[in-house]
């Protein structure tokens, strides 16, 4: 069997034009596998950091409402603490009776028995800001 010089021309032609573009499109696909790949590293970062984030606050939460709901402290002391809980929820959201540290803080006990979901969810949405943010 014989091949004409022109047939054989175009066949390598043909094959290197066809490698050309398979590395082409190798190179393409294996840039968008890691810049996906980039992504969930980055998704996963921002998630463990929003998580310790969370902890952080929720201990902190969970300490200033001990602190409130801790009958040997005085009522002026425990109205300090309402006010750095609202503080700490960025919003009076425990609203302070400024006549009264009693009526303030035992409002705000009865509000805490009720009202811990939505707290640990505005605390949820601090952690991701923060850690969003950097703040």
């Amino acid at each position: 069997m014989v091949v004409k010089k022109k047939t054989l021309i175009i066949v390598c032609i043909i094959i290197a034009v066809g490698a050309i573009f398979g590395t082409i499109a190798t190179v393409k696909y294996v840039q968008q596998l890691n810049a996906e790949r980039e992504k969930i590293v980055q998704k996963e970062r921002f998630d463990r950091a929003v998580d310790r984030e969370y902890k952080q606050l929720v201990r902190e939460y969970e300490s200033i409402v001990e602190t409130i709901n801790d009958y040997s402290y005085s009522w002026s002391f425990r109205y300090k603490y309402v006010k750095k809980l609202n503080e700490l929820l960025v919003a009076e959201v425990y609203p302070i009776n400024y006549d009264s540290e009693f009526y303030t803080v035992s409002d705000c006990i009865d509000s805490l028995r009720h009202n811990k979901n939505r707290d640990l969810e505005i605390l949820k949405s601090k952690a991701a800001f923060n850690a969003f943010f950097g703040d």
